[in-house]
């Protein structure tokens, strides 16, 4: 018999006034509240489950967001608590019980231009390791209550509670409210904040699902990422974990009204296997084909994040990773505003920076889309070769549909190359920019791009040099030029790094850079002039 889950939190137990209230205790609301604390910021979080949902969902991590759980110590626990899984090879083939046609490759990140790899999880553990790492930190949950009602005034902000077991409600003052609470957002709404989105194109389903007699069928352990191709649909499905009877697969398209209940999934998953398998539905959901962002993150002290902020398909993988991009680049803001030391542009610039990238990931990922359609119209107009044809027949089929998709699989640029053009924050030096590719990424030192990636003379990345606060990179100034500099930077918690026995002056062009608590560059040059703190700041702008 399955234990009961966990009782509400009492709201004796919730707080009153909170400096930033989290409604959502997903992986980004979580993420916001670990940085956060690691600021000193008190935050509340809000979350409507009482236990952590385990669906599965998100299941890769990219290099930025393990480089951000590294720099909260999370990354290697992480490693630890989770098995290791690799999609570093894919099997393209038609059904799973069929000869495969041939592997391709998931090209990773080049090692010397990240400080972390990417690594596999499913996005319910990575939500269990940083909520724990929240309540070590002291950060309090309100679970089993939901966001009933959000009034702004001058100094704060008035919000509802409303408990999902009592019907109860409390009420908290909290100086800023973040919104990481979904594709359904409530806070969204009580902002008034619209979702623009794109045409939709199609309708595609998650479904996770118990074969157990598939891998005696497949002849042995089932290889983790297997792309099946249909006439009239594909799929990706891997194994989930540790479980070998496990599978998901993310199939379609379909139509936009199409609805798919238990038999006919079961029918569909048959089909994909290419035999008659006992079959479990464990999971079904839908998602549309379709971009899905948010007008603006900010509406006075309101803030999105994460899926409440943005969505797009699941190609490349990139909702959760996105979102704890967001999380990291609103925690050090916040804690700026609260700390006194930030001015009134930093929460404009959330939204100048973080909806440029989700603009950039929801297009990469339809275009992504778009060339699995065109693999599958070869399929459709010349059919896959019968079981038995020659290995050269399989492999000439293999590389022609990797090279129509290979988008997919190549994401260097769109998971790396993140650019804050046109922040109010960010002083631009005028070096023009390298052009954005979406399968490879070319670091370049300027300001707004994130800092390229080097290892120092004893192996270390140059990213631990780089503090809790903003850090000025010495690499060829001398002393008095960089001490002057910090002394201008007054309240801006600053580090400053000497790096210049490393020599890395010609690989940033610069005798300085100035790097954000995000690994974002705001300046570099040879000499800081005094105005650049209150641009950094928010406090006023300057020219470059």
């Amino acid at each position: 018999m399955e234990a009961a889950p966990p009782r509400a939190t009492p709201a004796s137990r919730i707080p009153r006034t909170t400096g930033v209230l989290i409604a959502g205790g997903g992986p980004v609301g979580s993420a916001l509240a670990v940085d956060l604390a690691a600021r000193g910021v008190g935050c509340l979080v809000v979350e409507r489950r009482t236990t952590i949902n385990r669906a599965i969902k998100a299941q890769q991590l990219s290099s930025p967001s393990m480089e951000q759980l590294a720099r909260w110590g999370l990354a290697d626990e992480l490693r630890r608590r989770t098995p290791e899984l690799s999609h570093a090879s894919i099997w393209f083939r038609g059904p799973l019980a069929d000869e495969r046609l041939g592997e391709v490759s998931w090209v990773a990140p080049d090692p010397a231009q990240v400080a972390e790899l990417p690594h596999i999880a499913a996005q319910w553990q990575v939500n269990a390791l940083l909520r724990e790492r929240a309540v070590d930190s002291g950060v309090p949950h309100a679970l089993g209550w939901t966001l009933e009602a959000v009034r702004q005034h001058e100094d704060g902000v008035t919000v509802v509670l409303r408990s999902t077991e009592t019907d109860e409600t409390v009420e908290v003052e909290a100086a800023y409210v973040v919104g990481a609470d979904g594709a359904h957002s409530r806070t969204r709404a009580a902002a008034g904040i619209e979702l623009v989105e794109s045409e939709l194109l199609a309708r595609h389903y998650n479904l996770v699902v118990r074969m157990p007699d598939l891998v005696e069928r497949l002849g042995g352990e089932p290889t983790r990422m297997n792309l099946i191709w249909q006439p009239d649909w594909h799929s990706i499905a891997h194994t989930v974990g540790a479980e070998p009877d496990v599978w998901r697969q993310l199939i379609g398209p379909f139509p936009v009204d199409h609805e798919l209940d238990d038999d006919a999934a079961v029918a569909l998953m048959r089909r994909s296997v290419g035999a008659d398998v006992e079959v479990e539905i464990l999971q079904r959901s839908s998602f549309p084909i379709q971009e899905r962002i948010a007008e603006r993150y900010d509406s006075g002290r309101i803030l999105l994040a994460g899926d409440a902020a943005h969505l797009f398909p699941p190609y490349m993988g990139q909702n959760m990773n996105t979102g704890i991009g967001d999380a990291t680049n609103l925690g050090w803001k916040l804690a700026a505003l609260l700390h006194g030391w930030g001015g009134p542009s930093l929460l404009t610039s959330y939204t100048v920076e973080r909806r440029a990238v989700a603009r950039r990931t929801a297009a990469s990922s339809i275009a992504a889309w778009r060339t699995m359609l065109s693999v599958q119209d070869v399929v459709r107009e010349e059919g896959l070769p019968p079981t038995g044809s020659p290995d050269e027949v399989r492999r000439r089929l293999t590389e022609r549909m990797n090279a129509m998709s290979a988008i997919e699989w190549n994401t260097d640029g769109v998971l790396l190359d993140h650019r804050y053009a046109g922040s109010p924050i960010i002083v631009d030096d005028g070096v023009p920019a390298r052009p954005w590719e979406h399968t490879e990424y070319r670091p370049q030192a300027k300001p707004g791009h994130r800092l390229p990636h080097r290892r120092l003379a004893d192996g270390a990345s140059v990213y631990a040099s780089v503090g809790a606060g903003f850090t000025l990179l010495n690499l060829a100034a001398d002393a008095e030029t960089a001490d002057r500099a910090a002394r201008a930077a007054a309240d801006v918690p600053l580090t400053v790094a000497d790096l210049r026995p490393h020599r890395l002056r010609d690989d940033y062009e610069a005798d300085l850079v100035l790097v954000r608590p995000d690994l974002h560059i705001a300046w570099r040059g040879d000499r800081i002039r005094d105005e650049v703190w209150d641009v950094v700041r928010a406090a006023v702008p300057v020219r470059s």
